[in-house]
């Protein structure tokens, strides 16, 4: 399951119709998954690139850890408060649930993904960093580097 924010499961009643849409909204979203799987972590390197264009130091390995830390921690909040959640709206596994029950796996199933979801789509959206300020970066980099290259051959054979 990848959160999806146009699932419409739970707008239909159960049986085929439900089948269908929920393995359409499925498709979709394992379709749109890797848009963001690989746009994250690939993010990583062109601020990696502006941080070490701004501080000389290369904290990619900070970055990534970071990324992964971050990642495991929503994994670890995320669990607990989805039973937590559809807990308060009255939902009981393996028993027929009153609609406030089902409301509230609608809610954490449909929801609470997309709501999740937007702010981190906002800031994919608005990233600043794009192919031509990126070679940009990479060039200012490559030159900064080859003169401080330069710097040590000159330093070198005057020691």
């Amino acid at each position: 399951f990848f959160p999806c924010p146009v699932r419409l499961t739970g707008v239909v009643e159960p049986g085929t119709a439900a089948l269908l849409q929920m393995l359409l909204e499925n498709t979709v979203a394992a379709a749109l998954a890797p848009i963001l799987l690989v746009s994250m972590p690939s993010m990583v390197g062109h601020i990696n690139d502006y941080d070490e264009l701004e501080t000389r130091k290369n904290l990619v390995g900070q970055y990534g850890a970071f990324l992964t830390l971050l990642s495991k921690g929503v994994a670890a909040i995320a669990g607990p408060l989805t039973f937590v959640i559809v807990g308060l709206y009255g939902y009981q596994p393996g028993i027929g649930n009153d609609e406030s029950s089902i409301t509230g796996l609608r809610l954490i199933y449909n929801m609470a993904p997309a709501l999740v979801m937007i702010p981190g789509v906002i800031l994919l959206w608005r990233f600043p960093i794009s192919d031509s300020s990126q070679l940009e970066i990479k060039a200012k980099l490559e030159a900064r580097l080859e003169k401080d290259r330069t710097g040590l051959a000159a330093a070198h054979q005057d020691g």
